[in-house]
């Protein structure tokens, strides 16, 4: 899940960094804070897929919002069902919707801050 916890969102400077990485062709990453991810360079650039589509997801989500009347709000159920559909994606019913939006409630929160600030830069 690609952050956007406030004051670090550069949507087109991450996907610019994501590119770069992906042209040494990876066989594995290793993240922050997580652990390596990827069987080979196939399974990266598939991975690496996932992040810059969840990120113009995000963009696009925080830009049709841009000036709802209580825009954090907004923001976060959006971000929120988001991820609750790419969970199912993942993982199937085994993560229930319930389950994602407790486990990732402070990330919804955070995110959500983020992207309000990324559109504030933006006037």
């Amino acid at each position: 899940m690609p952050t956007s916890t406030p004051v670090q969102f550069e949507p087109d400077a991450l996907r610019a960094s994501i590119a770069r990485m992906m042209a040494t062709r990876p066989s594995r990453m290793y993240l922050t804070h997580y652990s390596v991810v990827g069987r080979d360079a196939a399974d990266v650039e598939r991975l690496a897929a996932l992040l810059v589509a969840q990120i113009d997801e995000m963009e696009a989500i925080a830009l049709r919002l841009k000036d709802a009347p209580d825009r954090h709000a907004a923001l976060k159920r959006e971000l929120l069902a988001l991820y609750q559909r790419r969970a199912i994606a993942h993982c199937g019913e085994r993560m229930p919707p319930t389950r994602v939006a407790a486990l990732l409630a402070m990330d919804v929160e955070l995110n959500a801050q983020g992207l309000g600030i990324w559109l504030d830069r933006q006037r």
